[in-house]
């Protein structure tokens, strides 16, 4: 076995040099960057010493029992001469004290031995084990993020690394112009919710329920306020059918600008319509069968002319608030229906519309009451469907009275009473 002998600095157990044997290719002596004699500080030792050897890539370790025990060990046995070619000295070495050297790689951040018991000492000593203590953090430290650098940056994906410029921006021209010719289907409750038109950011409260959703634009054009405000013409209409309480009372209350107050008829005049048409209860024509009716040089449906409703507000009033019948047992599946109904749902919603429009009517402060006998519902009723309309409700002399606060809210959704286990 190739033999270098290297001389390391005196330490305490240290009665002569330091004899390390290597297997296979034998480092230079010069290449040594460090060589440290350590204590082993384990509980469980197989020896006292070790020998630690550095070179710029490699760490040599090799152990020993102990200097005491293995010069009394090899007493009267093997000895090994060191000589010093500069002191011209031989010096004789037991055998036992030899140290097999093993080497392995050096790492790049390799923490510094803890027990290094070489020359230095003291204050120094701590100073330079606290540098590379430092040193191999700060490293750490700096290949961690540069690893988590990486990471993130294989997560992106850039517009560039995928198409180039033009075809980017082709691709993003076609996919709009995709969206923008792609028609959405909305179900018959999104097309026709059940509740008007809202606002939930509106400071008046005449602005939390626009008129337009009430009424639509095309339709209140359409109305003609014919309806004669005279004291006779008054305690003629109290005197219709056609022409609910609510509505009579109000007339008295008109204001004097002549805007103004056409514009309060119209909406008086859409809320006896509204009335009239949900009292209907029979199945209608929806062309009106052969019977129609000239007004206004226009062909009037039957039940409109009874109900003396425009031909406009008739044609809104049905196509939104009726839905078309199933067909019979005789007719075939594919045949168009002709018979329209006021379901259930539909006259729940026709009911909404009008008690909106009452309280634009009355600027936000409705009789319960008032407005609950024309639409043939108990004052309970009425105030369930105010409610759900975010209006609060007062009592005072036991008239309850509903009024719509700002900003509007809804009531939250109730699960009914806990039931007791």
């Amino acid at each position: 076995m190739p033999v270098r002998v290297h001389v390391a600095p005196s330490a305490e157990g240290a009665s002569g040099p330091l004899l390390m044997m290597f297997a296979g290719r034998t480092p230079q002596a010069t290449s040594f960057t460090s060589v440290q004699l350590l204590r082993n500080a384990e509980p469980r030792k197989k020896h006292q010493l070790e020998v630690r050897a550095e070179t710029d890539r490699m760490v040599f370790t090799g152990g020993n029992s102990g200097m005491a025990a293995a010069t009394s060990r090899a007493a009267g046995k093997l000895l090994v001469g060191v000589y010093d070619k500069a002191a011209r000295k031989l010096t004789l070495v037991p055998l036992p004290t030899t140290y097999v050297m093993s080497g392995a790689p050096k790492l790049e951040h390799e923490a510094p031995p803890l027990h290094a018991e070489d020359s230095t000492s003291g204050e120094a000593a701590g100073a330079r084990l606290a540098a590379a203590k430092r040193r191999l953090v700060e490293g750490l430290g700096a290949q961690k993020a540069r690893k988590v650098q990486e990471a993130n940056l294989k997560k992106r994906v850039s517009a560039a690394d995928v198409h180039n410029q033009q075809a980017f921006e082709e691709d993003v021209v076609k996919a709009l112009e995709a969206a923008a010719e792609k028609t959405v289907q909305l179900s018959p409750e999104e097309s026709h919710p059940l509740h008007p038109r809202f606002n939930l950011d509106a400071t008046d409260p005449m602005e939390c329920y626009p008129l337009e959703g009430v009424i639509p634009a095309s339709v209140f054009g359409e109305l003609i306020d014919r309806i004669d405000t005279s004291a006779a013409g008054l305690r003629k209409l109290q005197e219709d059918p056609l022409w609910p309480p609510f509505v009579v009372k109000r007339l008295h209350m008109l204001p004097s600008a002549p805007d103004a107050r056409s514009r309060e008829l119209k909406k008086m005049l859409f809320f006896a319509y509204l009335v009239r048409f949900r009292g209907i209860t029979r199945p209608m024509n929806a062309d009106g069968g052969a019977r129609t009716t000239r007004r206004h040089d226009n062909d009037l449906h039957p039940e409109a002319a009874k109900l003396q409703i425009d031909s406009e507000p008739w044609k809104y009033l049905s196509s939104t608030f009726t839905e078309e019948a199933p067909p019979k047992g005789g007719e075939l599946p594919g045949k168009p229906v002709a018979i329209r109904v006021i379901t259930n749902t539909k006259r729940e919603m026709l009911t909404l519309h009008a008690l909106v429009l009452a309280l634009l009517i009355t600027k936000c402060v409705l009789p319960v009451a008032e407005v609950a006998k024309p639409l043939a519902l108990t004052e309970a009723k009425a105030l369930f469907y105010l409610r759900q309309l975010g209006c609060s409700i007062s009592t005072k002399d036991k008239v309850k009275t509903a009024v719509l606060p700002v900003p509007l809210t809804f009531p939250k959704v109730s699960k009914g009473p806990v039931s007791r286990k």
